[in-house]
């Protein structure tokens, strides 16, 4: 019952005022909201007036993909759906559908979801993309509460290919991702399925719906990839198939250095899993050993996103998993060993009060530390209490500087789904913040530059087109930063396609690329503020 005692400790406190620029008090990471003017005008629906069932509240994200090759950011926001069972009253007259938006230059967008073919009008919670079938263009999953669906991307159309891939799960999946979990250079999907959803549990008094832990759980799906179309369901023999698991978030990296993709998966309201990968498809539960299945105190949490990133540069990849509390730190000691830190960051105290959704990590001014994007909102009624920003400072801190950093951190909006990438091509990271029953916000980054920056983009040969697994390492001005290629971005939402990495006063970098396959590829003298094109070579 800790979920729901903890909704209602939330719901009475409302977010503190934020503490003003001062002496001593870092800089602000300001954000400019240019929805209006940008022309990406999707608005959340669920399908009916009320938020107010469990599958309503779980959603929702967004994914930032290139799906035209132009080399410009796109948007694809997944929407609700009038649903028997959990809708209220008649169905709209004009169908809630997910929406994609054309990048067109200079932050500004356009609606090509008909003209596309990819306006899915399912229950939708997330949508992943990437290359899963290695032909050079972007395809899309798309998960739902209720049968989930594979568009593949022909030349900038998408097709349903779901029933002759065999991936369409009709259960309630929350997080799904892409990553080559048999090293066989083919994208394999993973699908979090989050509960049995019955409108017949009574809800407790004062609350519009039950806690989470009042519904059965369902096991989560893992489908291989064969190469030719079509996927091989594998999740009984795999290890996933917990059947008592709530999956709320999931992320997907090599967190052992061994070549082999783990996961980690964010419990709601229970233990979190940390599966290592033995190869073969098989993974066994590590979480209790490494110290990632419970909070600092002990307990259990109703995690939510899954944010996976190397944030102290010590090139370990730790875990940053927000909840009802303070959220989880989980910082990477080596050997299979996690510690929760998130009090010694400083994030812990600022969040405590608040329900956190996602943790985006990003390096907002280029200054080689990274920052946070947070988003908050309640789990049970349409209330904000602001989204939260944290600027990296040294000393492996973080500072709240929302209250200097934009209207938009001070608007009461409740937010799930966050992603991040350069959708004006100017260099730095931008955001769009999905917000239930509301307009989704497509925020500018306008901090001041501390420093130069390098993007790269990767492509795989031998290893998926991609590159999703690979590990790049930049070195720039002493500091050695660490990103990982992945599918997944905090809450249901993936960022864009290229990894981003601030380098200080430095005006070149040494970097390396870990391919997937095993193959290093170094780059001694890559020249700042420009996007580096990185092909996996031939050869080991």
């Amino acid at each position: 019952m800790r979920p729901i005692l903890l909704a209602l400790l939330v719901a009475a406190c409302g977010r503190g005022e934020a503490r003003p620029p001062g002496v001593g008090f870092p800089p602000p990471l300001p954000f400019a909201d240019v929805t209006a003017e940008c022309g990406a005008d999707f608005a959340h629906s669920f399908g009916d007036p009320n938020m107010n069932t469990i599958v309503e509240s779980a959603g929702v994200g967004v994914t930032l993909l290139d799906y035209d090759g132009d080399g410009l950011l796109d948007i694809y926001a997944v929407n609700g759906a009038h649903v028997p069972g959990v809708s209220e009253g008649p169905p709209p007259a004009s169908p809630p559908t997910n929406r994609l938006y054309r990048n067109l230059g200079g932050l500004r967008f356009e609606d090509v979801t008909d003209a596309t073919g990819a306006g899915d009008r399912g229950y939708g919670m997330c949508a992943v993309a990437a290359d899963y079938d290695n032909d050079g263009d972007t395809d899309l999953y798309v998960a739902n509460f209720g049968r989930n669906v594979l568009y593949r991307n022909d030349g900038g159309r998408f097709r349903d290919v779901t029933d002759e891939a065999g991936v369409g799960d009709a259960r309630f999946t929350v997080p799904a991702l892409f990553a080559d979990f048999d090293g066989d250079g083919r994208l394999d999907l993973y699908c979090g399925n989050y509960l049995t959803y019955d409108p017949r549990i009574p809800a407790p008094e004062g609350y519009p719906f039950p806690s989470p832990l009042a519904y059965p759980g369902e096991p989560d799906a893992l489908y291989r990839n064969l190469g030719d179309g079509r996927f091989e369901d594998v999740s009984e023999a795999s290890g996933l198939a917990d059947p008592k698991l709530h999956s709320m978030g999931a992320g997907a990296a090599d967190f052992d250095g061994d070549g082999r993709i783990d996961l980690f998966v964010a419990g709601d309201g229970m233990r979190n899993r940390l599966y290592r990968n033995l190869g073969g498809m098989r993974f066994t539960d590590v979480a209790a050993e490494a110290d990632v299945a419970l909070g600092a105190d002990g307990l259990e949490r109703a995690s939510m996103g899954v944010e996976v990133v190397d944030l102290d540069g010590d090139g370990k990849l730790d875990i940053l998993t927000p909840d009802f509390d303070e959220g989880c730190i989980y910082m990477n000691r080596g050997g299979w060993r996690f510690a929760d830190e998130a009090t010694r960051w400083g994030v812990g105290e600022v969040l405590k009060p608040l329900v956190t959704w996602s943790e985006v990590a990003f390096d907002a001014d280029h200054d080689g530390l990274l920052d946070l994007f947070c988003t908050t909102g309640s789990a049970f009624r349409l209330e904000g209490y602001g989204d939260v920003i944290f600027r990296g400072v040294e000393g492996a801190r973080m500072r709240d500087v929302s209250g200097a950093s934009g209207a938009y951190f001070m608007e009461q909006l409740c937010c799930r789904g966050a992603a991040l990438g350069d959708l004006d091509g100017d260099g730095d990271l931008d955001a769009v913040v999905q917000v239930l029953g509301g307009r989704m916000r497509v925020l500018r980054n306008d901090a001041p530059r501390g420093g130069h920056w390098l993007a790269v983009r990767l492509r795989g040969t031998s290893s998926n087109r991609d590159g999703i697994g690979a590990r790049v390492e930049v070195t720039a001005g002493g500091r050695t930063a660490t990103r990982v290629m992945k599918t997944s971005a905090g809450y249901l939402s993936q960022d864009g396609p290229l990894l981003h990495f601030g380098l200080g006063a430095a005006k070149s970098a040494r970097v390396v690329v870990r391919w997937p396959n095993g193959r290093v590829q170094q780059i001694d003298a890559a020249a700042a503020d420009r996007v580096l094109e990185a092909e996996e070579p031939a050869g080991r």
